[in-house]
């Protein structure tokens, strides 16, 4: 069966750079063990993703639909359709500024900075400069993709929409659904009500639910 565009597919996928052939991601644990790229903070294993929702990365997104749910296949994506095009998209801020808020930075550290993610490229006693591209921002990539079948359960569906939207490890929240009805407990201070509302929205947008019922254990 053909997969479209609002499906919700389970997969696998590893990535290497063309450049070199260095494995850059994995979800198989087995080939991050082999490639030296092994974490113990990352819980390997396949995800699911809902197609068109910009769930992975956009290159890989684009090309999953008119694939079978059950299909292997390989792409390589130019840098706009993986981590985007490097430029001098660099930042200059004085040293004195992350002291006088006690953050102590290294070459190297990636650290939040104005809402967006950076690397620090230098330090010295009077500026630490910024460097907001992405580390493999201009990099052809090669990605292997393994597809293994749709994903049909509703409640298996919106896990994969908050771990993808909000970002949350499946040990931070719980999920009930009754009669079209999710019951959505997180493990952590309430969201704000806006939040709370953007992201009803963004699930009523993928999966045909009544409502989303919030509570907070924190």
């Amino acid at each position: 069966m053909k997969l479209n565009e609002g499906d919700f597919v389970k997969l696998n996928y590893t990535g290497y750079l063309k450049s070199n052939n260095f494995c850059i991601d994995t979800t198989i644990e087995e080939i991050a063990k082999k490639q030296n790229i092994f974490s113990k903070e990352f819980k390997y294993g396949p995800v699911t993703v809902c197609i068109g929702k910009n769930n992975i990365l956009n290159g890989i997104d684009k090309n999953l639909s008119d694939k079978d749910e059950k299909e292997s296949f390989e792409l390589e994506l130019e840098p706009k359709e993986a981590f985007g095009e490097k430029n001098n998209n660099l930042a200059s801020v004085p040293f004195n500024q992350f002291k006088a808020n006690k953050v102590n930075v290294q070459i190297g550290d990636q650290i939040m900075y104005n809402e967006k993610p950076a690397f620090v490229k230098f330090v010295n006693n009077r500026i630490v400069m910024l460097d907001f591209n992405h580390p493999y921002a201009g990099e052809i990539i090669n990605y292997k993709i393994e597809l293994l079948g749709k994903v049909e359960d509703k409640k298996n569906q919106f896990i994969a929409l908050v771990i993808n939207r909000l970002n949350f490890n499946e040990e931070m929240f719980s999920v009930e659904l009754n009669d079209n009805i999710i019951n959505f407990t997180i493990n952590e201070k309430e969201l704000p009500k806006q939040f709370q509302d953007e992201f009803e929205k963004y699930v009523k947008e993928s999966i045909e639910i009544e409502k989303i019922n919030y509570s907070f254990k924190k």
